[in-house]
């Protein structure tokens, strides 16, 4: 039973995907780089945008359509998040960018 507990927990804790994370200097400003990151969550297409550690989109592909966006605002800054869905020869996956005032800030790919 110690054993059958013990496998269980591992392979569901390798199922947790691991935050994608980038920084993003904003213009003109002389503050810390934001720390931008994509969470993937573990059931469905769905992307939770965070800016250093606040929750700021939350993008998500239903099983009918390929894309979606979100728009927020955060430190009165524009922020827009698309996410698409994408095959190749690689491959199914995400793919999810994010735009602070217009500009790319980051972008995330997850692969299936």
């Amino acid at each position: 039973m110690k054993y059958l507990l013990l496998t269980a927990l591992l392979i569901l804790g390798g199922c947790a995907t691991p935050p994608t994370i980038t920084t993003y200097q904003v213009p003109g400003s002389t503050e810390a780089p934001w720390r931008i990151a994509g969470h993937k969550s573990n059931s469905g297409d769905r992307i939770d945008v965070t800016i250093n550690d606040s929750l700021v989109c939350i993008v998500d592909v239903g099983p009918m359509t390929s894309s979606d966006e979100a728009k927020a605002e955060y430190k009165g800054r524009k922020v827009f998040c698309t996410l698409q869905r994408t095959s190749g020869l690689t491959g199914s996956g995400l793919l999810c960018m994010v735009m602070i005032d217009g500009a790319l800030a980051a972008k995330f790919e997850f692969r299936d």
